[in-house]
């Protein structure tokens, strides 16, 4: 298996609350997530559906990526709170892209290396 490639199985989506949903990806590193995040967030701005409320005018989506190994003991909030922070930070800095909770990838230029764009 490529190591940023996310794994196949057991993979859930779910509604976290009002517009926002979770994915999670069990046995998939932070780089194979954030490739997940790019590939639900690219085709739903490509598909140009019209959004009034949007500044740009059409729907987008913004992503919040974060990866752990979980530990013994080791609540899910954590987990939650790591994503939100990575969603606040997509969202604040101009939407319709994905952030990833690490600051190892959190530039631009590593952002597209990964994504190969």
């Amino acid at each position: 298996m490529h190591p940023h490639r996310p794994a196949p199985r057991r993979q859930l989506a779910a509604r976290v609350g009002g517009e926002e949903f979770a994915i999670l990806l069990p046995n998939t590193d932070l780089y194979g997530a954030i490739v997940v995040a790019e590939s639900v967030r690219r085709p739903i701005a490509s598909a140009g559906r019209e959004h009034q409320a949007n500044p740009v005018g059409i729907v987008t989506i913004s992503c919040g990526v974060h990866a752990l190994v979980p530990a013994r003991g080791m609540e899910s909030k954590q987990l939650v709170e790591a994503a939100d922070k990575a969603l606040y930070l997509a969202k604040s800095t101009g939407r319709n892209r994905v952030c990833p909770d690490a600051p190892a990838v959190s530039s631009r230029r590593e952002r597209a290396s990964i994504l190969g764009s």
